[in-house]
């Protein structure tokens, strides 16, 4: 029948230290397990969440700026000034389309939220209803028509280009709200990996401690039996 005290000095010795070997393994490949857990979840943050979030408010602040051109536009009579408001209006549509595109691109890639999708869809709807009579009050207005592009800028632009704005809000809101969440999961991996290595640190050390005594014993007992 087997029985540990049936082996060698050295076997004995090799079986205490392999077992407290094998439980600094598990510390280690828990240790790691974790950190690339954290680690994805740094890049989700910094690589993903943060430029989405970017891209989110350059689109709003695109839209301000066409806002903004398009009262100037309204209220100038200045043809050179007007131009300079209507090449504004021209180059802040085309820097949020380029967003917008680099946007939908890290949703398609990254596995983009349900929410996030969802607002995407809705923004697109949004800038469908307002592009056209945006474009109709740049045309007015480079016409000299102030009055008549401060009416529809006022009547029919207004609450389509306000919708606009507050999804955007929603977007850039939305960004930060899963940066906060992506942060908060990763001090929770961290936590509990923490606690499990200390708890199995503990463990290793309790048993080499058992072990060591146990080995001892089972080679000074024979030797004090023979002695005496």
């Amino acid at each position: 029948m087997f029985s540990i005290s049936n082996l060698r000095v050295g076997a004995r010795l090799g079986l205490g230290f392999g077992i407290v070997l094998l439980l600094l393994t598990a510390v280690l490949g828990l240790g790691l397990s974790r950190m690339g857990e954290i680690n994805d979840k740094l890049k989700e943050i910094t690589q993903i969440n943060n430029e989405e979030g970017r891209l989110a408010a350059r689109m709003r602040l695109r839209l301000y700026d066409r806002a903004v051109a398009l009262r100037n536009l309204a209220l100038l009579t200045d043809a050179a000034e007007m131009k300079a408001e209507a090449e504004r209006f021209k180059k802040s549509g085309e820097e949020y389309s380029e967003a917008e595109a680099k946007l939908d691109k890290m949703y398609a890639e990254h596995n983009g939220t349900e929410a996030e999708k969802t607002l995407m869809v809705k923004l697109k709807e949004a800038q469908a209803v307002a592009r056209p009579i945006a474009a109709k009050v740049v045309e007015l207005g480079l016409a000299n028509k102030g009055e008549e592009a401060t009416k529809v800028l006022m009547k029919d632009l207004r609450a389509p280009q306000r919708q606009w704005l507050n999804l955007l809000k929603d977007l850039v809101d939305l960004e930060e709200k899963l940066n906060q969440e992506a942060a908060q999961a990763a001090e929770k991996t961290y936590a509990s990996a923490r606690m499990l290595m200390i708890a199995i640190g503990i463990l290793a050390i309790l048993l080499g401690i058992v072990i060591a005594g146990w080995v001892t014993r089972t080679i000074t007992r024979p030797l004090s039996e023979a002695v005496g």
